[in-house]
């Protein structure tokens, strides 16, 4: 221990699991950073809960231990027995997201909008590229995308972007280092559930739907060449109610490259599972509740930038990449097109190992062919540009 870093702050919980009554003690570490009780009962079996506590400067190491020597147990069965046990700990680094070949924006004003920490300890050595925003896979210039918050109004201060933990640094917010920052002042409307479906669609008042409510707890992916929306002059499908994926749209079941599906969702819509578009097809779901990515959706490897989920989700509420819950570490979320939550959008996952060192747990790539197979009742343009004063 004499040139390790020592946790002097930690402490252990001992709990018997084989005798009654139970009993347990609790230890802290001293300065060499060593767990010590004088005395236990014995013969007892104990389970060893270790709370590492932070460093002097508060950095938090993972509540998990990242080595354990021997085990997390302690069997005693005679008298005068000593047992050692030795865990090593890890730092914690916050778990962050990064966006390929496209743009991120947040309405936010007055406060931290765009905000994914870039930890130290990615570094081009250790396989990661240290920006929240890439270029895309061929590398083509100009390709990292921007950053828009929202405008400075009647005295306040514009939407914050924050790059690392140590407050407003822009210094890895572009890959092409041009860590510009756009204001946004939206006026009028918004593109959202009521704009597309009233709009646009023209879906009236009380459409019909065009799914069950069976249908709709695992809704299957239409095929416009010979499903059509129960009123075809809508050139969308409808779904009145909570909508579920639970069934893979991939492979032989995915968006092809000559179909074109809208589908409006008036209620909340969670997916389950891949959903993949072929290079010319296109897809969107415009929800007017919530959208949530299941916690199960996802890849252990954390090196993979296969996308999981394609096409173009807009919900009036929020859009939820959810997690596995505290003290379970999640798996990668990949997603490629665009993604809406006009009320917020909430990226939970976390490693919780020391992957989020070098690696995002959320990753958003770019598809520009969206923006070209979309329908043409979509491609309306959507806002008015005005001369201002320098």
């Amino acid at each position: 221990m004499a040139a390790a870093p020592k946790l002097t702050t930690a402490s252990m919980t001992i709990a018997s699991t084989m005798n009654t009554p139970p009993v347990s003690y609790v230890v802290a570490t001293n300065d060499s950073g060593v767990y010590a009780h004088p005395a236990v009962r014995s013969p007892e079996t104990y389970s060893l809960t270790v709370s590492p506590g932070s460093d002097s400067q508060g950095v938090a190491y993972l509540v998990e231990p990242s080595i354990v020597c021997q085990s997390s147990t302690a069997a005693f069965t005679t008298q005068g027995q000593t047992i050692t046990r030795d865990f090593g700990f890890v730092k914690g680094t916050d778990s962050w997201y990064q966006v390929i070949g496209g743009n991120v924006m947040a309405e936010s004003i007055g406060a931290p909008a765009v905000q994914s920490y870039i930890p130290t300890t990615c570094t081009v050595p250790n396989g990661c590229t240290p920006y929240v925003l890439r270029k895309n896979a061929t590398g083509t210039t100009n390709s990292s995308g921007y950053a828009v918050v929202g405008k400075a109004v009647n005295g306040s201060t514009a939407g914050q972007v924050i790059t690392a933990n140590t407050g407003g640094d822009l210094s890895k917010l572009s890959e092409e280092n041009n860590n510009v920052v756009g204001a946004l002042k939206r006026v009028g409307f918004q593109e959202n559930y009521d704009y597309f479906a009233n709009k646009l669609y023209s879906m009236g008042t009380t459409p019909t739907s065009d799914f069950s409510s069976t249908a709709r707890q695992d809704l299957q992916k239409p095929d416009p060449s010979t499903q059509t929306p129960v009123n075809a002059g809508r050139l969308a499908y409808y779904a009145d109610g909570d909508t579920t994926i639970n069934t893979a749209w991939t492979g032989a079941n995915q968006v092809a490259a000559n179909q074109s599906i809208v589908i409006f969702v008036h209620g909340n819509l969670t997916i389950k599972n891949q959903i993949t578009v072929a290079n010319g097809g296109f897809l969107a779901f415009i929800v007017s509740g919530n959208i949530t990515i299941d916690p199960s959706l996802g890849t252990a490897t954390s090196t993979s930038e296969t996308p999981l989920v394609e096409g173009v989700y807009i919900a009036d509420g929020t859009f939820t990449v959810d997690t596995k819950g505290v003290g379970v570490g999640d798996d990668k979320f990949i997603g490629a097109g665009t993604f809406v939550g006009w009320s917020g959008v909430n990226l939970l996952r976390d490693y919780r190992t020391i992957t989020n060192s070098t690696k995002p747990v959320e990753l958003f790539v770019s598809r520009p062919d969206f923006a070209i197979n979309a329908p043409t009742t979509m491609k309306k343009p959507l806002y008015t540009w005005q001369e201002a004063a320098p």
